[in-house]
């Protein structure tokens, strides 16, 4: 018996996106299959077999999506009888690049004919091998029993099929799956991506494959392209920043800087491409986002326009300049700044109590290592810092009232995948944060009760002391509050070790 539970066929693994979707698979137990032109370009695969070719070529790809056994038997001959379909096929293969590739015009030709026939390619072997394996077509005489399933296919689609006037207006993006008719993309890579859309929904309604599709936004992260025209948005403003020599060096901005953009992070990317692809959506529904697909920045009124462009002209005078640098770094601005801050978060203080409030908060901590990435620090400074904004949300929550607080801390996932190292800083946080709990005034003084739950016996036990001294020393208070933490949690929370109590805390 194989120790795989699945088998996938990563389609442009040698890519950004198709290459970390690689490592998540590999990391869940499943064998995969790596294809590409090209190989990854900043780290090695971690594909169990990696095979370099041209998915253009109609008799490569019939092979290609042929599973031959776990020994690396693609290039053997292996008898037809033997010959299995993927499991899950992953398809990320495509002509594409950053504004600097897509929006020359210099390129479209290739964009479509390499991008179309890759997925035309694709879906024609991939019927033809369903049909086979399904006794459709002389596989009867094999005596072997007819398949239960067809492989599904997820195909990664891209924000930029959304018509030209839907993006207009930075403040107002619309990105609906239905605002992407009446058709209008801005460039020939938006008019592939949406007739690729068509073309996978066409196979699933008449040759009843399988599919899913994500349209993502703006996904960054490590190990994608930095230069050359192809590199998204992140990479390319680093990369030009990076290059400014001086401190009066000036770089080009694609646009006319209205342009709003809302990221996601490539590991954000991967967990949603996974839940779309095992989701029984089916059909128009076979259609997600993946990203916000919406601009951050807020309105401005046109009067905050022009004040902003005069205050700029000025400060291009050195007169004007130098003096407004001190003031802006001075001790007195920075206490300007922060007495404004909190008179603005006392009034949306005032305007949330004056609503309805939750009656329980819950918060998965996550993020931490992008933000120390995001920093150039250690991971551990991203989780230090965690920890102190999780202090903060603690006040806001004792200061609104609300009764039971859940903070979900160590799932088994981290617990499998973090290094000895990071697990420890975490593990030293985790007492501190909870000795800090145990001897804060205001807990004892609003009488909150501290609970702990989880498979609290696969934490260290430095850690298990400091739960049990916390649990301790608020175990009398049972009418005010609640503050529960989970450690070591399923983090599908299907089976969730974190069970609220029904008991109601006024």
């Amino acid at each position: 018996m194989n120790k795989f539970k699945r088998t996938a066929l990563v389609l442009g693994a040698g890519g950004f996106i198709g290459s970390h979707m690689v490592k998540r698979l590999k990391s869940e137990g499943y064998w995969v299959r790596g294809v590409d032109l090209k190989y990854p370009e900043f780290a090695d695969t971690e594909a169990h077999e990696f095979i370099q070719g041209d998915l253009r070529d109609v008799n490569f790809v019939s092979r290609v999506i042929q599973f031959k056994g776990y020994q690396g038997n693609f290039f053997n001959e292996v008898p037809y009888r033997l010959i299995e379909p993927f499991d899950e096929i992953y398809q990320f293969a495509a002509d594409m690049g950053g504004a600097g590739f897509v929006f020359t015009g210099e390129n479209d030709a290739d964009i479509m004919h390499n991008s179309v026939s890759i997925n035309l390619n694709v879906l024609e072997e991939q019927r033809k091998l369903n049909e086979t394996f399904n006794g459709e077509k002389g596989w009867s005489e094999c005596n072997r029993p007819k398949l239960q399933w067809k492989t599904k296919i997820f195909y990664s689609g891209s924000a930029c099929m959304y018509p030209e006037h839907n993006q207009l207006d930075p403040n107002n993006p619309d990105c609906r799956e239905s605002s992407a008719y009446p058709a209008n993309p801005d460039s020939e890579y938006g008019w592939e991506k949406l007739f690729s859309e068509r073309l996978y929904l066409s196979y699933h309604r008449n040759h009843g494959i399988p599919v899913r599709i994500a349209r993502y936004h703006n996904i960054f992260g490590p190990e994608g392209t930095w230069e050359g025209g192809r590199e998204k948005a992140p990479a390319a403003i680093c990369r030009k920043v990076a290059y400014v020599l001086g401190d009066e060096g000036e770089i080009d901005v694609w646009g006319d800087g209205e342009q709003t953009r809302s990221f996601m992070f490539i590991d954000d990317c991967i967990i949603g491409t996974k839940k779309l692809f095992l989701s029984d959506f089916e059909e128009r529904r076979a259609l997600a986002q993946v990203g916000l697909g919406r601009g951050m920045r807020g309105r401005r009124s046109v009067l905050g326009n022009s004040l902003d462009s005069f205050a700029k002209w000025l400060l291009k005078f050195r007169l004007v300049s130098i003096p407004a640098r001190k003031i802006a770094n001075s001790s007195l601005a920075w206490s300007i700044v922060s007495r404004s801050d909190r008179v603005r978060a006392h009034r949306l203080r005032d305007r949330v109590l004056t609503g309805e409030l939750p009656n329980h908060v819950s918060i998965i901590m996550d993020g931490n290592r992008r933000f120390a990435w995001s920093k150039s620090s250690v991971v551990g400074v991203g989780h230090s810092e965690g920890k102190e904004k999780l202090k903060e949300v603690m006040d806001w929550v004792l200061d609104l009232g609300i009764p039971y607080f859940t903070v979900y801390a160590l799932s088994t996932e981290n617990i499998s995948e973090r290094d000895e190292g990071e697990l420890d800083v975490l593990y030293d946080l985790y007492v501190s944060g909870l000795n800090e709990i145990s001897e804060d005034a205001r807990i004892h003084d609003r009488k909150v009760r501290v609970q702990v739950v989880g498979r609290l016996e696969m934490l260290p036990q430095r850690v298990r002391d400091a739960i049990s001294n916390a649990e301790d020393v608020t175990s009398d208070y049972r009418k005010k509050a609640l503050f529960m933490t989970a450690y070591i949690y399923n983090n599908n929370l299907n089976n969730s070790v974190c069970i609220i109590s029904t008991q109601r805390f006024i």
